[in-house]
């Protein structure tokens, strides 16, 4: 995929929270590479030419991590190979958050900060399954979840970590979000109005459907209190051996740069 192409991806209408995870430094001079791996929140409502623009990307394979109940209500607009799986709640049960009127921001972000400890182990099955198509040549993949924020960008988060990109540019992308969440809240306040769940004022929105370093600290933290390091988190919880973790590296890394 040319740079031209990445760049027409940013400004998709329908396609929200898109991006190429490509061109990352690790700590070892790799890169990785582009238009192999791609995130992005849920691809309900594509018209004709960003459907050309996905068909570019010669997309092998897409990983839904959204619930059954959240395909079902916008399935994908896109003709690719998908996985799924068929469970309910969400990430640390952040479904839960939507149905509490008397919520406060600081109690939001309480919540907010439990679902971010939760999650890797919520969404094991899936980031193992993310994982493996990876290391097994699946690509190019995207991955995406109703938002592309919460499950999408801790998964991110994770396999970035994995391939040794440092802490400060995983945090980067995951922040990179920011600047399209500004779009996003006259329309979540009017599907909250519709499906009768409380008038939330923006102030309590904003930790919900917002992204904070602290969030992402805090799932990073929560793995290695439980497994010691990411790695440890792919071998013990998601059962990848060192060999499947070294050719998911060979496959989204240029060889090693003097630059």
């Amino acid at each position: 995929m040319s740079d031209r192409s990445r760049e027409a991806l940013a400004e998709l209408e329908h396609a929200y929270n898109l991006r190429d995870l490509g061109g990352a430094m690790t700590v070892d001079r790799r890169r990785v590479r582009h238009g192999l791996l791609f995130r992005s929140a849920a691809l309900c409502e594509i018209d004709d030419r960003e459907r050309a623009l996905f068909e570019a990307m010669g997309l092998a394979l897409l990983i839904d991590l959204r619930t059954s109940a959240e395909r079902a209500h916008a399935p994908t607009a896109i003709p690719v190979r998908a996985w799924s799986r068929d469970y309910g709640g969400s990430g640390g049960e952040i479904h839960t958050i939507w149905r509490q009127p008397d919520l406060t921001p600081q109690g939001a972000r309480a919540l907010m900060l439990d679902v971010y400890r939760a999650m890797p182990d919520e969404q094991a099955a899936a980031y193992a399954e993310l994982l493996r198509r990876i290391a097994d040549g699946d690509l190019p993949l995207l991955f995406h979840c109703t938002a592309g924020k919460d499950r999408t960008g801790v998964a991110a988060a994770l396999l970035l970590d994995l391939l040794g990109v440092p802490r400060e540019a995983i945090e980067a992308d995951y922040l990179r979000t920011r600047t399209t969440l500004r779009h996003g809240l006259a329309r979540v306040r009017a599907a909250l109005v519709e499906m009768g769940l409380p008038r939330w004022s923006d102030a309590v929105l904003e930790p919900v459907l917002g992204v904070e370093p602290d969030y992402i600290e805090a799932m990073f933290r929560s793995v290695e209190q439980s497994c010691g390091s990411v790695a440890g988190y792919a071998r013990n919880r998601l059962g990848m051996g060192e060999e499947a973790i070294a050719r998911l590296r060979d496959r989204l890394l240029t060889p090693p740069t003097n630059d």
